[in-house]
């Protein structure tokens, strides 16, 4: 299985530490980066970049993907974004049952953050969401089925209009998330993630709030990369 990573040239600079951190807590993963301007980025072992042609802006974030993912032949993927970078040791056993559960015909499986608002219980581990969830479309990291996978991908989406797009709603797809239970801390929801990420930026500016929480180690490989943007 590989993992497809979503970029846009304004948060390139996240493409190296992403790399770097997702050889650290998940060694063995084969990584692709899809993005645009191919400055030659220093990747580790197994990892590589795509350009997808011209960046032209977020309210074409579909067009890429459509063109990438109309070209492979991955039966499913893990399918996440630059700037929600792995910080801790992949869950294997998660991943292994997920996996399973998407051979088996389940059109995605969330691995990151879920509201047990929104779902209710499946079998063993997992919960389902239902079938009028919002954010059935989350961009969070997932096990994707490609063709579940190009199903919801539209031309000229913004990243927020394909995460929110109503089509996903009574479309009979099987959504899953592992996670034995979750409960609201703040505005997020915390509970068993198999993914556990770092969010680094908020419209412009990276939440420092999150890079402090780090262990030094991880703040040392990371903060060399950080930058304030101009624009989103």
């Amino acid at each position: 299985m590989r993992m497809f990573v979503a970029c846009s040239d304004v948060y390139a600079n996240l493409i190296e530490p992403h790399s770097i951190f997702v050889k650290k807590y998940w060694p063995e993963l084969e990584v692709v980066f899809i993005g645009f301007t191919d400055a030659r980025y220093k990747l580790e072992e197994g990892h590589s970049f795509v350009s997808a042609g011209e960046d032209k802006g977020p309210s074409s974030f579909s067009d890429s993907l459509i063109k990438v993912f109309s070209e492979i032949d991955d039966e499913y993927f893990v399918f996440n974004l630059e700037d929600m970078i792995l910080m801790k040791p992949i869950d294997y056993t998660a991943v292994e049952r997920s996996v399973e559960k998407i051979k088996n015909g389940v059109d995605k499986i969330m691995l990151y953050q879920w509201n047990p608002e929104w779902c209710r219980h499946y079998e063993d581990e997992f919960v389902i969401l239902n079938q009028t969830s919002p954010y059935r479309a989350s961009i969070h990291p997932a096990i994707w089925r490609r063709d579940y996978f190009l199903k919801c991908l539209k031309p000229e989406q913004s990243l927020w209009s394909f995460e929110l797009q109503k089509q996903t709603l009574n479309d009979g797809a099987t959504i899953l998330a592992y996670g034995i239970e979750a409960k609201r801390s703040g505005k997020d929801y915390e509970g068993v993630h198999p993914y556990n990420l770092l969010h680094i930026y908020r419209g412009s500016a990276y939440k420092q709030e999150n890079i402090d929480m780090l262990p030094q180690e991880d703040r040392d490989i990371i903060e060399p990369y950080l930058v304030k943007h101009d624009k989103n």
